[in-house]
């Protein structure tokens, strides 16, 4: 492989995966800024990601997985050091209301939905999420 065509690969990568441009000088000091910053945002959004998850029916775990997860993500493949991820209480209510209504989905309604099962209902609100997330 040329030494071009390296610099394409590299490239590319780093596209795909900002961090690897960031992560090299990345140094102790800012290790214990971001720790600090880290824990307090933990305590504010843990708390709030419960209260979302709730206010869309969810089990209170949910909200745990949509605080943690989005973010961990972005820290990898985003490409801002400042944005703001996680679940806001317009989702929250769109979610329960789209789920509350089977003629609205575009997927059929089947016989576990109708008998009330939970379970039916989670999976349709996490396609919903994972559906949000591709667009």
């Amino acid at each position: 492989m040329g030494c071009a065509e390296q610099i394409k690969h590299r490239y590319a990568i780093t596209r795909l995966v900002p961090i690897l441009l960031w992560i090299r000088d990345y140094r102790p000091p800012d290790v214990i800024r971001d720790l600090i910053a880290g824990f307090t945002i933990g305590l504010m959004v843990t708390p709030q990601c419960l209260a979302y998850a709730n206010m869309a029916g969810l089990p209170v775990v949910y909200g745990l997985y949509s605080s943690f997860f989005g973010i961990m993500w972005y820290a990898v493949f985003g490409t801002s050091k400042d944005i703001s991820v996680g679940p806001t209480a317009i989702v929250s209510v769109l979610t329960a209301t789209f789920a509350a209504r089977p003629e609205s989905w575009p997927i059929p309604t089947d016989a576990a939905w109708q008998s009330g099962d939970q379970t039916s209902y989670v999976e349709l609100c996490v396609f919903l999420a994972l559906m949000s997330g591709d667009i």
